[in-house]
């Protein structure tokens, strides 16, 4: 696997091509709904609907076999035929109140199928969606271990790097300086001192100035993975210093140097932050 994307970059890239992918089946899913949709009625079809059909067609069937009975003995005059009404009028009956109630079934039976695929349409998306999801989160893990993996192994290289120390050292000097020129008054209850730094393919830029590769003689970066790790290895060789300079605040208590890291959309980001309460604060008196 590829890592020249830091992992916030790649959870982004995998989260849009999933969010792409799940547009696309639920623009599948109402298309199918909507199809679905146009065979049914306004309202849905009782499910009595057979049964109301059904008398509808044994009542249009007395009728029909009732006049085309009555027509068939005006002209057949041979009362040996009389069967043939008999037969014409059950027949009507029984021929339309079978069809009245097939086509309610059908009708009802139809609907039901309809009713079925959209819901079937619609829980498919939800599944698949789950499952893009969820394939996307483990993408993302599994791309964020192999990640820190490496940049784990780089970060020890860069520590006994010789030039990685000479920027530690740059970096370390205003930032102590900034720590022990802080303001200790009575009236300020805790220092705060914040370092921040950024680490480009080709430079370094912090809140004392810019350390440019080309200007120093330095090779470019080449790699996300060299980016966060020369970032690390930077704070972690800050913080030791920084420790060893300063094992406690100078107004007497125990201090704290903690480190956040983060990326930009080129840089792997350090805060680091100073901080301790001051020993010199005076509460506030009442009158």
């Amino acid at each position: 696997m590829r890592l020249d994307l830091f992992p916030n970059e790649y959870k982004n890239t995998v989260d849009c091509h999933a969010q792409d992918t799940i547009k696309r089946f639920e623009a599948d899913r109402d298309k199918n709904i909507y199809q679905f949709q146009r065979s049914l009625p306004s309202e849905p079809t009782s499910k009595y609907a057979p049964l109301f059909m059904g008398f509808f067609g044994a009542v249009l069937g007395v009728v029909i076999g009732f006049v085309v009975g009555a027509v068939a003995d005006l002209i057949i005059h041979n009362h040996d035929y009389d069967y043939i009404s008999y037969v014409i009028f059950g027949g009507s009956i029984v021929l339309l109140t079978s069809i009245g109630v097939i086509g309610g079934a059908v009708t009802v039976r139809s609907e039901n199928r309809a009713r079925r695929q959209i819901e079937m349409e619609r829980a498919n998306t939800e599944y698949i969606t789950a499952r893009i999801i969820d394939e996307s989160k483990q993408k993302t893990a599994d791309y964020l271990n192999l990640f820190e993996q490496e940049v784990k192994a780089k970060t020890d290289v860069y520590a006994e790097s010789s030039l990685a120390k000479e920027v530690t050292l740059w970096m370390c000097e205003p930032f102590a300086e900034s720590i022990a020129n802080a303001e200790r008054d009575s009236y300020i209850e805790k220092i705060d001192v914040p370092f921040n730094y950024n680490v480009f393919s080709d430079r370094i830029t912090s809140n004392i100035g810019t350390f440019d590769f080309k200007k120093n003689r330095c090779e470019n970066l080449g790699s996300r993975v060299e980016q966060a790790a020369l970032a690390r290895a930077l704070a972690a060789a800050i913080q030791l210093e920084i420790s060893i300079r300063f094992p406690q605040d100078s107004s007497g208590p125990d201090n704290r140097i903690d480190i956040k890291t983060s990326y930009g959309k080129d840089s792997a980001d350090v805060e680091i932050l100073y901080s301790a309460e001051n020993g010199y604060y005076k509460p506030i008196r009442s009158w």
